[in-house]
Parts: C-alpha cells; sequence; structure tokens
C-alpha cells in the first residue's frame, strides 16, 4: 500500500515506523504581493528553529516589504536546521533586501553544508552588481544538486 505523510510525499512500503513520517519536512509559503514585513519574518523564522526536522522550504516573498532585516533572521533560522538541504527564496521586487542581506544569504550558501538544492530569485531588489556576483561566485564554488540564481 501507499503512504501518505502529512507533508504530501507518498512512499510504498510494507511497514515503516512512524519516525519515517517526519523524515522529509518541508513547506511551501506563498506571500508574493502581500504585505508582509519583517516582523512576519521573524515569527516564522522562530517557527522555523522549532522545526528542527524540516529539510526544504519553498518561501515566495515576491513584491513585499521584507528588507534586511528579516532575510537577517530567516538564514540564521535556516542555519540552525540540522537537516535543511532545499531552499527555493523569492525576494524578486523586494527593495529593502540590499547587499547586507545578500551577505546573510552569501554566509548560509557558503557555511550550510547540508544544503543540496538552491533556487534563487533576487532579480529586481536592492542587490547591488557586486552583491550579485558574489552569490554567483559562491554557488560556483559548491556542488549542489540543483542550483539557480536569477539575480
Amino acid at each position: 500500500f501507499f503512504f501518505q505523510a502529512e507533508d504530501g510525499i507518498r512512499d510504498f512500503c510494507l511497514s515503516r515506523g512512524l519516525g519515517d513520517v517526519y523524515k522529509r519536512q518541508g513547506i511551501n509559503a506563498e506571500y508574493m504581493g502581500t504585505e508582509v514585513t519583517d516582523n512576519g519574518i521573524i515569527l516564522l523564522s522562530e517557527g522555523l528553529t522549532k522545526l528542527v526536522l524540516l529539510t526544504n522550504l519553498l518561501l515566495n516573498l515576491e513584491k513585499t516589504c521584507v528588507t534586511d532585516q528579516g532575510v537577517s533572521y530567516l538564514t540564521e533560522a535556516l542555519t540552525s536546521l540540522p537537516y535543511f538541504s532545499e531552499l527555493r527564496l523569492d525576494l524578486d521586487s523586494c527593495n529593502g533586501v540590499t547587499d547586507v542581506g545578500g551577505n546573510d544569504i552569501l554566509a548560509l550558501i557558503k557555511t550550510k553544508g547540508t544544503l543540496t538544492d538552491l533556487q534563487l530569485y533576487m532579480e529586481r531588489c536592492g542587490l547591488s552588481e557586486k552583491g550579485k556576483e558574489n552569490i554567483r561566485a559562491a554557488l560556483a564554488t559548491r556542488t549542489l544538486t540543483r542550483s539557480e540564481a536569477y539575480l
């Protein structure tokens, strides 16, 4: 039979322990075009740190009011998660995200050894060309299963 976990993953198995249900946890959060601010991202980040088995996050913050402060809290939270491996982060058209936030993302890329899949969307934000270059260079040094950066 098929077992469908809360995260929607269906696995064929004859027998499995309850712990297997939580091996691959993910969150898909869509905030595009909303008035979410850094305060919302701070609350989200605090919640993420409690999900120690979280492996992936799809977070669309395109056209929101998120700034470097929100990015800092988010990257700090993701860095603390021991099994976190996949990130799709859309910060397109977030003018409050500058090289300061870019440096936090850069640190995540460089230090999060479990990261295997990264998709970044930051085309129309406050990131300078130098900041974009730094992120591209960091991605080039990592061996990731998937790496996409629209900067």
